[in-house]
């Protein structure tokens, strides 16, 4: 009796072994006899649900799924034009309405265009508005030659109308000449500071032997302009920050060294738009030292410090008399660099409040793609920057410890330095 009951368990798992290896078997043979449309289809699908994910994992803001879920609603809402039930607030209840919308739609072309519109929708939508996307190709290309100060569309030694060999003597002379050009020239006032605009840019970034070959070699220019203003002020000012900006304060400091007598500095953050944010620390470092906790991180209610990672930069050392200028176009990597100095009392801010753009948002790539010949990215706020007093800089904007547009300031600023000239120095920059 036991020889039969063991034959026929051995005959059920050997039967069961033919049901599963069965469905492993039709599963394989589904995938491939099944449409090519409907593989499709599980592409679109798997973007959404990949995008989906990535928001609530990364998104700076904590978000439930009843919340995004409504986001995804009212996009496909607005996408298709007509009204839309969700049967759950959760990715399933999105995925199931959103395939509904698409099996309506006559071609892929316009499935796809569904789908690319419907998380663009949900991203832009996400707060700040306007900050998150979805980016093609070429948009993300974009977004990576501006954080590494590098501009493809532009030469800047055609720019100039020098050769790549050109001396600095002659840079300078055909840059002045070129702005004389320009000045006279019948454009309008708007196209004029434009030109001058770019002109100065090209005699930065071709100015000194050392920055003009850096630029022959690889198209990327300084992101800084360095100046011994007076015999008591040396003058910085940085136009954006770059992957390199540490490393190009360190070679300004050697290719224009500050005088002896030089105890002032200005710092010029004014027009600085931020960029890459990631270099922050190494630049706060130049001022700091490696170990320091230069500004605060918020993501999802968490707070998070970030240390300074370089070597605090000996040219910096000798400046006793610090002022930082801002104003209302400082935005994002500007502002954090304000409200670090500010808060280790490095030097006083003058100016205005500055922008309040405190975000660092974060290029994501995404493994499912859909649409043949392209592939997309997410642009996605990962974090708040914090002020100095806790406070988000988003909509706060960093405060400057002298308004210049209160009455007096000047003498306001001779309070914290007791030195005309660099209150001076400071009142003929801020007229400009």
């Amino acid at each position: 009796m036991s020889h039969v009951k063991r034959f026929i368990a051995v005959f059920i798992i050997f039967l069961l072994g033919l049901v599963l290896g069965g469905v492993a078997i039709q599963q394989n043979l589904l995938a491939r006899l099944l449409p090519e449309k409907a593989v499709v289809v599980d592409q679109r699908m798997a973007f959404v649900d990949e995008v989906y994910e990535l928001i609530k994992k990364e998104h700076w803001e904590l978000l439930f799924d009843e919340q995004l879920a409504m986001l995804f609603q009212k996009a496909i809402e607005k996408v298709v034009n007509e009204k839309v039930e969700l049967e759950s607030t959760d990715l399933t209840g999105v995925k199931t309405a959103l395939q509904s919308v698409l099996h309506k739609q006559e071609s892929d072309e316009k499935k796809d265009a569904v789908v690319a519109e419907v998380v663009n929708i949900v991203l832009v939508n996400l707060q700040p508005f306007g900050r998150s996307r979805l980016l093609s190709q070429a948009d993300s290309q974009a977004i990576l030659n501006s954080v590494t100060s590098r501009n493809p569309d532009a030469n800047y030694f055609e720019t100039l109308g020098v050769e790549a060999s050109a001396s600095s003597g002659v840079i300078a002379q055909r840059f002045k000449q070129k702005k004389q050009e320009v000045a006279k020239s019948q454009k309008t006032s708007e196209e004029k500071k434009q030109a001058q605009k770019e002109l100065e840019r090209a005699y930065q970034a071709l100015d000194s032997d050392a920055e003009r070959l850096r630029y022959a070699q690889t198209g990327v220019e300084s992101s800084l302009f360095t100046q011994n203003l007076t015999t008591d002020i040396y003058y910085l000012r940085l136009n954006s920050f770059a992957p390199t900006t540490y490393e190009d304060i360190a070679f300004a400091l050697k290719a224009t060294p500050p005088q002896a007598k030089q105890t002032s500095l200005i710092i010029d953050l004014r027009g600085n738009p931020g960029g890459y944010i990631d270099g922050l620390p190494n630049v706060l470092g130049a001022f700091y030292g490696p170990g320091t906790k230069a500004y605060q991180l918020l993501k999802q209610g968490q707070k998070t410090d970030l240390e300074t990672r370089t070597d605090k930069l000996a040219g910096l050392a000798q400046f006793k008399k610090v002022v930082i200028l801002i104003d209302q176009v400082s935005g994002s990597s500007a502002e954090a660099m304000a409200a670090s100095l500010k808060k280790y009392n490095v030097g006083v801010l003058v100016g205005v409040p500055t922008r309040g753009w405190g975000t660092m948002e974060r290029l994501f790539s995404v493994s499912h793609q859909f649409q043949s010949g392209q592939t997309f990215s997410v642009l996605l706020v990962q974090h708040l920057t914090l002020r100095e007093d806790g406070i988000p800089i988003e909509g706060s904007g960093v405060t400057p410890d002298v308004n210049i547009t209160e009455p007096g300031w000047q003498q306001e600023l001779l309070k914290y330095f007791n030195s005309p000239s660099l209150v001076a120095a400071v009142g003929k920059m801020v007229q400009r």
